[in-house]
């Protein structure tokens, strides 16, 4: 998933925005509006593929991934899947 980000993320300005924002400035004449029209462009492109890789993704299978590389533990930092707080209720007796 990082690699497609980050191609994502080349491909938007390297390919698509600066090439497209000096087509505006130059040929057509809209000077430096058209260099910031096409760096929204390859803005707006990046954003809408990263939303698209997140709402697509596999999160249960990229836990998985992590949780091996870490060494196959199931637990988070030892504290059975989420960290207390010491000033809890339990522990003020309240």
């Amino acid at each position: 998933m990082g690699v497609f980000i980050c191609s994502t993320r080349t491909s938007a300005y390297y390919v698509l925005g600066i090439p497209f924002g000096v087509y505006l400035a130059f040929w057509r004449h809209q000077g430096l509006t058209g260099l910031w029209i096409g760096l929204t462009v390859s803005l707006v492109y990046s954003a809408t593929a990263g939303c698209a890789v997140c709402l697509c993704a596999d999160w249960d299978e990229e836990v998985d991934k992590v949780q091996r590389r870490l060494g196959g533990s199931d637990e988070c930092g030892g504290g059975g899947g989420g960290a207390r707080r010491k000033d809890s209720d339990e522990t003020r007796g309240d």
